[in-house]
């Protein structure tokens, strides 16, 4: 994300990092350095407790996308360093991973947020009975939010039924291009997405050399291509 201008036509890149506690921190690769102090006219964001913050880059603007149902996206604007609330942009799926089921001794499935073109894709956390299987979608060029598709629509239901559903940590969601999305759950399934044909695709992860599936450790993954663009 440009922030500065060294010389005319040459960007400054930072890296930008939002904590769900609304931290924001900056680093600079020019730099090689942080800064811990937010952005001017935006030291930090509101939050709650279980709640995320996701952050999106687009033509010179960021929009900070907050699962509290009662934040409106906040977006900042680059180049005059200016903040605003857009109107009536509060996250549409009520009582998510609220207070009342998600303490210290019994923890909540987070939410999972991933860039798909023109719209930003947040799945899961939990509603009072168990892992959710409704989706919000945030349309950058309507700066609205609009329902996304139901994980069940999959064919896959068995993670949000609602006395043992799904209850762990090992999560990865990556997007991979043209216009597709990759649900990764440890050693339980992929779910993929393409948000243009509205077409699921699923399955299991291969099994490895010992004959066991795979199992995911962290809950992060990244999407890469060779030299001839093959995932």
């Amino acid at each position: 994300m440009p922030t500065e201008i060294l010389a005319p036509g040459l960007p400054s890149p930072y890296l930008l990092m939002v904590s769900d506690k609304g931290d924001i921190a900056e680093y600079s690769y020019v730099e090689r350095k942080f800064n811990l102090n937010g952005l001017p006219n935006l030291k930090t964001l509101p939050h709650k407790p279980y709640k995320n913050i996701y952050v999106l880059h687009h033509q010179g603007a960021l929009y900070f996308l907050s699962t509290d149902e009662k934040q409106n996206v906040v977006k900042y604007d680059i180049i005059d360093k200016m903040k605003s609330q857009i109107p009536e942009s509060k996250f549409p799926i009520t009582g998510l991973n609220g207070k009342d089921h998600c303490g210290i001794a019994y923890g909540c499935v987070r939410t999972y947020g991933v860039h798909i073109m023109d719209h930003y894709w947040i799945i899961l956390g939990e509603e009072e009975y168990g892992l959710t299987s409704k989706t919000s979608l945030w349309s950058i060029k309507k700066e609205q939010w609009i329902e996304g598709p139901n994980l069940k629509e999959s064919g896959v239901t068995d993670p949000f039924h609602k006395t043992w559903s799904y209850k762990d940590d090992e999560i990865c969601l990556v997007g991979v291009g043209n216009a597709e999305a990759y649900i990764l759950m440890d050693i339980r399934l992929v779910l993929g997405y393409n948000l243009y044909k509205n077409q699921w695709k699923n399955g299991i992860l291969p099994p490895s050399n010992f004959g066991a599936a795979l199992k995911i450790n962290q809950n992060s993954c990244v999407f890469y291509q060779n030299k001839n663009y093959e995932r």
